[in-house]
């Protein structure tokens, strides 16, 4: 459970079932340890599911926390199209799927069942 609300809005826990169920509508990347996934204070171009890994979120070098997955990054940023307020780094060898915006607002936005899986968390 996330213990800070700055990092409820940049992390969403998930089940492995929703992440299966996104998984037809992005592209995978295998990211080695220490690869940045996105940074702060820039716009966000898409979402990002985590499938396999450990992520450091980072608000300040103080002010961070380790996500584990299953977990979507970025998503509330994303909706609102505004920037990261987080940096997201990987700590592990991690699988992360990334639907972009386009592919979103083509395939996702006007499916109920598929865009209910993102109103429930």
């Amino acid at each position: 459970m996330l213990k800070s609300r700055i990092f409820s809005k940049e992390i969403k826990i998930i089940s492995f079932d929703v992440c299966n169920s996104l998984k037809d509508y992005a592209t995978l990347h295998s990211l080695d340890k220490n690869q940045v996934i996105y940074y702060k204070g820039h716009y966000p171009y898409g979402i990002f599911i985590v499938s396999d890994g450990e992520i450091l979120i980072e608000k300040s070098k103080r002010n961070k926390v380790i996500a584990k997955a299953p977990i979507i990054l970025g998503y509330d940023s994303f909706i609102k199209n505004e920037k990261y307020s987080t940096t997201s780094i990987t700590l592990t060898k991690s699988n992360v799927f990334y639907i972009s915006k386009t592919r979103y607002y083509e395939e996702i936005h006007n499916k109920n069942e598929i865009l209910n899986l993102f109103r429930n968390f």
